[in-house]
């Protein structure tokens, strides 16, 4: 059984790791001011109230640890989807 992967659903990955790394127009200073506010709004009382009430653990980490991370998921996601036979399709 063959299955596919809805492009929009691809697409809408790569957009947001986009944004965030630098593609949106958003320059090292900006990611930088960006994630630091981030990180202070991930440790802030009522958001990790409210995220781990949704069963989230907030974690926050530097910019090029995201990339590392984002890097790592989209290989062992590709990795999966090709041992189950998904494709890329439309």
């Amino acid at each position: 059984m063959s299955y596919s992967l809805h492009r929009g659903a691809a697409q809408d990955l790569t957009d947001a790791f986009r944004f965030y790394k630098r593609e949106a127009g958003v320059g090292v200073a900006g990611r930088s001011r960006l994630n630091s506010e981030i990180g202070r709004a991930l440790m802030q009382p009522e958001t990790l109230s409210r995220m781990r009430a949704l069963g989230a653990e907030p974690a926050h980490s530097t910019p090029e640890a995201f990339d590392r991370f984002i890097r790592a998921q989209l290989t062992l996601i590709v990795s999966i989807a090709k041992r189950a036979g998904v494709s890329a399709g439309g």
